[in-house]
């Protein structure tokens, strides 16, 4: 199967959020976004919206990015991804429910972690070879938001994050199953609420 280079993402930096197409040229986003070879990440096609707003405030044809500002990364439409494409493959993986507080932001979303290893806050946030770790099923919520937003699969800088909780492990095996797949894969399409950040210019050309 054909792979796509580029998707659509949401991607939060302080005050404003940025919705345009990420180059990952083949790889998963977390590759991209662990990527040590640059700092960087290139954004095209770029709408500007303040952080939950839904006023458009400009455009850009492309943005460069310190990924070092980037609180989150969110998949914003359905990618298939073949599993040999990852950088680093998972084997088995345990799941559990997670609370971060980023900058204002309060995320919630299955955590993956292998198995065996330690469910705690400290080992997360002390993974120094890893800047961003994924959450799958993620909702997004903020002062400015008057609902959530869900996004399938969401990229969260370890660095920048303020509190966290590791909560239950997930055990029904459909939504387990739910979750390895949109690790993988990017699927499905998330719905925006009408009342905050425009389905306009996240889900058309």
């Amino acid at each position: 199967m054909q792979q796509e280079t580029k998707i659509k993402c949401v991607v939060g930096v302080p005050e404003q959020w940025l919705v345009g197409e990420v180059d990952v040229n083949g790889i998963r986003l977390q590759d991209r976004m662990n990527d040590t070879s640059t700092d960087f990440l290139s954004v095209d096609h770029v709408k500007y919206f303040w952080s939950g707003g839904n006023q458009l405030l400009a455009r850009s044809a492309s943005a460069t990015l310190s990924k070092k500002s980037i609180q989150f990364v969110g998949v914003m439409k359905p990618r298939n991804e073949a599993p040999e494409q990852r950088l680093s493959r998972y084997n088995n993986r345990d799941i559990y429910l997670a609370t971060v507080s980023v900058s204002g932001l309060i995320i919630k979303g299955s955590l993956h972690l292998p198995e065996l290893s330690q469910a705690n806050e400290l080992y997360i946030l002390s993974q120094s070879e890893r800047s961003y770790f994924p959450l799958t099923n993620a909702v997004v919520a903020c002062r400015s938001l008057a609902n959530e937003i869900r996004f399938p699969l969401l990229m969260v800088n370890r660095r920048l994050v303020n509190s966290l909780h590791v909560g239950l492990q997930e055990t029904d095996p459909e939504q387990v199953s739910q979750s390895l797949h949109e690790l993988d894969s990017h699927a499905p399409a998330i719905t925006l609420p009408s009342s905050s950040l425009p389905s306009s210019p996240v889900v058309t050309s």
